[in-house]
């Protein structure tokens, strides 16, 4: 980086006893100095040092380049309020503080709106989102899961509640549910059953669409265990939807055991099978 600013000797001689400085030299002095107003840094009483980002919404708004030595060609880091994930594309800005390298790359970033910080990302989807492998030599401890959130069902289902008779075909007493843990996963619990009275259940019939946020990625084909002598088919497709298969029985379906990780699309693929006709 090149500085064409005079250092404090150079200055101070144009002001030594008897000397006449000139109009030039007071500019090299005010020129020399830092400006509040002009240079976007200000310490006003009571407050501490701010700081203003050099461009305009469009630009990656540096605020701060540190340097190793002002004779290399670029800063070593940069910090900046709006980075972009492809340094060359200004549409693809996000708002939030990052540390990143002098060609626009960003290392650490935190999200403005959310707080969620990316690691080689500007784009965090979770509290902690790391683009690339992870290492850990110490202790990893999980936080408390989300809460159990239960699952409304369709008229011809209802919930059927453990028996003490034979508590290993009913699973649990708890209603119907899903849960997504700090990991992604989606725990599902409970025992199903079609309503008497309800007839046969057609294939492809719904039986209940689980949360936003705790659907699978690809719709999956199960055989939950039914207690009974052989297992029923159903699908949970990738809206969330539990859809009947084949041999949906009155004695019910346990959901209890069947876990899958949550899909990070928000759109839904193409279903299969065709559901709710």
């Amino acid at each position: 980086m090149e500085i064409n600013k005079r250092d404090r000797s150079a200055l101070k001689s144009y002001f030594v006893e008897y000397a006449l400085p000139t109009e030039d030299n007071f500019s090299e002095l005010i020129d020399g100095m830092i400006n509040q107003k002009d240079d976007g840094i200000v310490k006003q009483p009571g407050s501490p040092l701010s700081l203003q980002a050099s461009g305009d919404g469009s630009s990656n708004q540096k605020v701060l380049n540190l340097y190793e030595d002002f004779a290399d060609t670029g800063p070593a880091w940069t910090l900046s309020l709006n980075p972009r994930s492809n340094p060359g594309d200004p549409t693809t800005a996000r708002k939030g503080l990052s540390i990143g390298t002098s060609g626009g790359v960003s290392r650490l970033f935190v999200d403005h709106a959310s707080g969620q910080v990316g690691i080689g990302t500007v784009e965090p989807q979770a509290a902690l989102h790391v683009n690339g492998d992870i290492i850990c030599n110490g202790k990893v401890t999980p936080g408390e899961l989300e809460a159990w959130q239960e699952i409304t069902l369709e008229s011809d289902f209802e919930w059927k509640v453990q028996n003490d008779s034979a508590p290993e075909i009913y699973g649990t007493l708890a209603p119907p549910g899903c849960l997504k843990d700090s990991s992604g996963i989606v725990h599902l619990r409970g025992f199903i059953k079609q309503k008497s009275g309800s007839g046969s259940i057609a294939i492809n019939k719904l039986i209940c669409q689980l949360p936003s946020g705790c659907w699978p990625h690809y719709s999956l084909r199960l055989h939950p265990y039914t207690g009974g002598t052989s297992n029923c088919d159903i699908w949970i497709a990738s809206n969330g939807w539990i859809v009947a298969g084949h041999r949906i029985q009155q004695v019910g379906f346990t959901l209890d055991g069947i876990s899958f990780p949550a899909s990070r699309s928000t759109t839904p693929l193409p279903l299969e099978p065709t559901i709710g006709t």
